[in-house]
């Protein structure tokens, strides 16, 4: 029988995985039925929008990253509330002033949409970056009910408003743009009540002695941001090439192709939160034994998941017409969940456990020099798109070999070993994708998966015989 620390991981696990699959559903929905529904300029705004609110985590530098990391593994009773609430205070004012520094500079720089788009992110920063903040303690003291219930809350009340959006047939760009502003401010509030409520019915005293300096949760912090942001920008930095070197349309419609093929990794990185916590609270035995048995399971998942990209495909082709351009690049850039789904869910919550965030940034740091390189060079030179993802696409898997690379003198058996076997699908996939019937495609890469299952069935014998073992094992 499983003991208490695997049951409270797999209530977590399965009550984060349930909302996250719910936010990417309404996420893909959001993004399908708006882009039907509006002109293409106006999505290419919108969507920019999206791109720069995604990276709105750059300015805390590091404050949450370096919280996250230095209370992992707490419970929530033993939080130095005092300091957490004066650290608060100081948190907010940062980020209240940088807020109001891109609200004025918006203001008095910009014009048209642009000024707009500018405005809504320098309030968006604000009511996202203090939400994060309640998030990293939500994370490292594994309050994962109340973290997915949360962002359950935003998605849900964006997708009611976008609703209401179009049936009133209000969809011009400062609309959309609102309501998402409405829902994150919503969502933070719920969060804000929720935190309270949770810390006011501790009555314990706290040894306020365990609380870390500021500066060491600033310079634990900024390495873990700055390897995050140079692995975020792989994809961040060929979008902003695009926007350069071709129109605000284009941009568009090449978003859209980017944000629902990279929902599944939307997905994944969800569900990874609940993973660095629990990986904090097991032996150093067994965290060096479990991760090429999880690296098979995700193998396995990501083999079966890339049987989406077929149907993909053809919802674009026939709801999407005005999009149907972008179609050429989908089959290089769908299988990027492949590697950075099992970068985010494994490899950087390995590396984060064992404190290996400066190799992280190194690794990052080297595939975004050779990412803006050669997208420079594919964007503005050759005006080749495929050729660009193309190179996404293997920057994405020799990232992922390398940090394992990083990680392969503290486990047990080497990661390596799984590796044929994934890369082998992926060329079947990729073979099949380019099949110009995409019912045959699908058919023949279904077939030739099936032809690995013995192999599979023997290796998942072994690794849920291995799993059960260290949930017996840890205390």
């Amino acid at each position: 029988m499983m003991n208490n620390k695997g049951q409270i991981f797999l209530k977590h696990f399965s009550y984060n995985t349930l909302s996250t699959l719910v936010a990417m559903l309404i996420q893909v929905l959001t993004i399908l039925v708006v882009a039907k529904q509006i002109e293409t300029e106006t999505f290419g705004y919108w969507q920019l929008y999206i791109f720069y609110a995604s990276y709105i985590g750059l300015f805390h530098f590091g404050w949450c990253d370096g919280l996250y990391l230095n209370f992992g593994g707490f419970k929530l009773k033993d939080l130095p509330r005092k300091w957490i609430k004066n650290n608060f205070i100081k948190y907010t004012i940062v980020e209240t002033s940088l807020s109001f520094f891109f609200f004025a500079s918006s203001f008095f720089y910009l014009e048209g949409p642009l000024k707009l788009v500018g405005i809504s992110y320098a309030i968006t920063l604000f009511l996202t970056n203090i939400r994060n903040y309640l998030f990293s303690m939500m994370q490292a003291t594994n309050q994962m009910d109340l973290f997915a219930q949360t962002n359950l809350i935003d998605r849900l009340v964006y997708l009611v408003f976008i609703i209401g959006l179009l049936t009133t047939h209000h969809t011009q760009l400062i609309w959309l743009l609102s309501v998402d502003m409405i829902a994150r401010f919503i969502s933070l509030m719920y969060a804000i009540y929720q935190t309270r409520q949770k810390l006011s019915r501790i009555s314990e005293v706290v040894n306020e002695t365990v609380a870390p300096q500021g500066r060491v949760i600033l310079k634990s912090g900024l390495q873990l941001l700055f390897s995050n942001l140079a692995g975020g920008l792989l994809i961040g930095i060929v979008r902003l090439m695009i926007k350069s070197g071709y129109n605000i349309e284009t941009f568009g419609i090449v978003s859209l192709v980017i944000s629902v093929s990279n929902l599944v990794i939307f997905f994944i990185n969800g569900v990874s939160v609940v993973v660095f916590p629990f990986l904090k609270t097991l032996k150093t035995s067994d965290l060096a034994d479990i991760y090429v048995p999880l690296k098979r399971i995700f193998t396995l998942l990501t083999a079966l998941l890339l049987v989406g990209y077929f149907p993909l495909y053809g919802i674009i082709y026939i709801w999407l017409p005005n999009y149907r351009i972008a179609l050429p690049i989908l089959n290089v850039l769908y299988p990027l969940f492949l590697f950075e789904g099992q970068l985010s869910l494994l490899a950087t919550s390995y590396l984060k456990a064992y404190r290996e965030e400066k190799g992280l940034f190194m690794v990052n740091t080297a595939m975004l020099f050779v990412v803006s390189l050669v997208s420079y060079v594919s964007v503005f030179f050759f005006h080749s798109l495929s050729l660009t993802f193309g190179t996404l696409l293997m920057v994405y898997m020799l990232r992922l070999w390398l940090c394992e690379y990083l990680l392969k003198n503290h486990l047990t058996t080497n990661p390596f070993r799984v590796n044929g076997w994934q890369t082998m699908m992926l060329m079947v996939y990729l073979l099949m994708s380019v099949v110009p019937n995409k019912w045959l495609g699908l058919l023949g890469y279904i077939f030739l998966l099936g032809l690995s299952l013995p192999y599979l069935k023997r290796e998942m014998q072994q690794t849920w015989q291995r799993l059960k073992e260290v949930s017996h094992e840890a205390v």
